[in-house]
């Protein structure tokens, strides 16, 4: 249609526009408002026009019908002439003589003289048939004015007629009915609005046709011009206008095709240069760009593909995954990343192996995001892909040093703890010479140095003896070989045969030993000898570390849920907070004067640890130099054993050995 009739598509996409039917409506309302105000004053002379001229027809024919009053009776006359007064809309006549005496009536007449107060000041009306009415002689008297009133909804007004307005020798009133006036007045609105719209209609059309030419066709080729530019911003060249006017439209027109023109140059400058550089990021680096259509076929892939992955693209444009495969992918990454493709879903890291025509093997990272156009529909994929054959290179050696390394440490750990016989019986056997060798050996034969060897021999073996059993005891410890043999205990005894055994090397050293106990505690499901082992490693270190007129608290409480805590708590030399972890590792000491000044291999501290682990416990460690360290045994509610719970314990041992 808009190539064989492009006045009709014009004049469509004239009226559908919003500004057309503004303006239409407008220049309608400004005809309406000057028709308006020319219309009813028209309208009020017509009416003032038409109910004169019923006036004057009815004074005429009245006194055409009662010119012969001498000879006739005034009944009789208005007996005859009475369809005559019909036929001009009079359905009520009454006629009086000076006095106000009615001489004759029929119809509906009224009397149009003003009401007279009656009785409680209640308007009446008076009845000329009842007599004289001397006001109807006051009127006359007034001249020729002839009173007209409408003073009733039943489509009909009334008339007097005074003595002195008539060729008559009497008063005459009148009601006419305003059916025929009503009518006219209709027949002339009915005709002048039929006119006024048809004129609205016309001047609107007009006013369209003009302004649609010389304005309002620019003006809506212009915003489907830039509509369309703002949807294509590549393109905006091609939205160019052709309008070649010599006014400030035509100006306006050749402003904005310079300005579509710039537009289209820097997106296209702007794309160009995007894609130069994704061009120059694609070579730089070592991965590849691909694209899937909406079907999920192959499009495109970067020129790094066939390099880093040995295969063709042709080989895969214009096919799906399923069509092309890959061989040695995993059964269930392969299924989920087609569900993620069908789904139209991003994905990330489908890692898979691709063997090059040499044989190589490569493995290859592919992560994708879908497409979508403005309206939603799916457009297909983009996606990168990177070589990551160095990395799976890397985890795959570093899990195999890991799987070396621990079996290293599982070889140690076995060995150490299969040596616990061959390395204690020797040390046992000079322990026990020493000691034997010193109770026997007489005082007189025996001189002073000779004892003192024996001393450092005994003392010298049982220290080795005693690192020897923490090496052992972590080793065993981390080959699984250790198992708790729990039973359940008194914390406080527990800490008072660890005070005992601690106390002489306290003294020795000058150092206090403090204990604290709540009453009531619990009882405790533990391993007797690891929980003494770990506190006296606790203790040991805390004498150790501090000096002469330091203090070493023990303090044991239960937590709010029930749970066990051991502290141990010094006034020692303290340590920095960074050196920490490496007092908690295997053999760490901390470096400075402390690694010269005391002895010691730097198991206490993971011994302990790994004690406490063992009975689901946590070590915490607190400390500053110059301050004090501060050693936490957190023990989980589950091994505090109340009462009632021991006696049920206590019933099932005796069933279980009756059994």
């Amino acid at each position: 249609m808009t190539m064989r009739f492009p006045l009709l598509a014009q004049t469509f996409e004239l009226l559908k526009a919003r500004l057309s039917r503004r303006i239409a409506l407008l220049v309608s309302l400004s005809i309406f408002a000057v028709e308006a105000a020319i219309i009813i004053p028209s309208y009020l002379n017509l009416k003032t026009k038409l109910y004169d001229s019923v006036q004057s027809d009815v004074l005429t024919a009245a006194e055409l019908s009662f010119v012969l009053h001498d000879h006739d009776s005034l009944d009789v006359l208005l007996e005859e002439s009475w369809q005559t007064f019909q036929r001009i809309g009079v359905v009520g006549l009454a006629l009086y003589n000076p006095e106000g005496q009615r001489l004759t009536a029929k119809g509906d007449p009224v009397l149009l003289i003003p009401e007279v107060a009656g009785p409680g000041d209640t308007p009446v009306r008076r009845d000329p048939a009842a007599g004289a009415d001397p006001r109807i002689a006051e009127v006359g008297q007034e001249g020729p004015k002839v009173h007209r009133r409408f003073d009733r909804g039943d489509g009909s007004f009334s008339i007097f007629w005074p003595a002195s307005s008539t060729a008559l020798p009497f008063a005459m009133s009148a009601r006419l009915s305003t059916a025929e006036i009503d009518r006219e007045l209709w027949a002339f609105l009915l005709r002048i609005g039929l006119l006024v719209l048809i004129v609205a209609s016309f001047v609107s059309a007009a006013t369209i046709a003009i302004l649609g030419r010389e304005v309002l066709t620019p003006v809506l080729a212009i915003h489907r011009n830039l509509t369309a530019a703002h949807g294509d911003p590549e393109h905006a060249d091609r939205y160019r206008l052709d309008i070649r006017s010599r006014d400030e439209i035509g100006e306006t027109v050749s402003v904005l095709n310079a300005l579509l023109e710039r537009l289209s140059d820097l997106r296209r400058s702007d794309l160009l240069e995007q894609e130069q550089r994704f061009r120059d990021f694609a070579k730089s680096s070592s991965d590849w760009f691909w694209e899937m259509d909406r079907k999920l076929r192959f499009s495109y892939f970067s020129d790094r593909f066939t390099e880093v992955t040995g295969v063709d693209e042709r080989e895969l444009l214009g096919k799906t995954r399923e069509e092309t495969g890959i061989p040695g992918v995993d059964a269930e990454v392969w299924d989920q990343h087609l569900r993620d493709l069908h789904a139209h879903r991003p994905f990330r890291s489908f890692v898979h192996p691709r063997e090059k025509p040499d044989g190589e093997v490569v493995w290859l990272s592919i992560s994708g995001t879908p497409a979508f156009d403005r309206e939603g529909r799916f457009r297909g994929y983009r996606g990168i892909g990177r070589d990551i054959t160095a990395e799976v290179m890397l985890q795959r050696t570093l899990r195999e040093a890991k799987e070396l390394a621990e079996a290293a440490n599982r070889t140690k750990s076995e060995f150490l703890a299969n040596m616990s016989h061959e390395l204690r019986t020797p040390l046992n056997a000079i322990i026990g010479f020493s000691e034997v060798m010193r109770a026997t050996l007489p005082d007189a034969e025996t001189s002073e140095q000779q004892r003192e060897y024996l001393t450092d021999i005994l003392g010298a073996a049982q220290h080795l003896l005693s690192l020897i059993n923490d090496i052992l005891d972590l080793s065993k410890i981390e080959a699984g070989a250790s198992e708790l043999h729990e039973d359940v205990v008194e914390a406080g005894a527990i800490a008072q045969s660890v005070l005992r055994v601690i106390r002489q090397r306290a003294e020795e050293a000058g150092v206090a030993l403090v204990f604290q106990g709540a009453d009531g505690l619990p009882k405790l499901r533990a391993d007797e000898r690891k929980m003494k082992q770990a506190l006296l490693n606790l203790l040991s270190n805390a004498v150790k570390f501090t000096d002469e007129g330091g203090a070493v608290d023990l303090k044991i409480w239960c937590r709010d849920d029930g749970g066990y805590v051991f502290q141990v708590r010094d006034t020692g030399i303290g340590m920095a907070a960074k050196d920490i972890p490496e007092a908690l590792r295997q053999f760490g000491q901390v470096d400075g004067a402390l690694n010269r000044k005391y002895e010691g291999t730097g198991l206490g501290l993971p011994l302990t640890k790994s004690l406490i682990e063992m009975h689901q416990g946590r070590l915490e460690l607190e400390s500053e130099p110059g301050e004090g360290t501060t050693v936490t045994l957190h023990l989980p509610a589950e091994r505090s054993v109340h009462e009632r719970a021991e006696r049920e314990d206590s019933s099932a041992e005796v069933t279980s050995a009756a059994e």
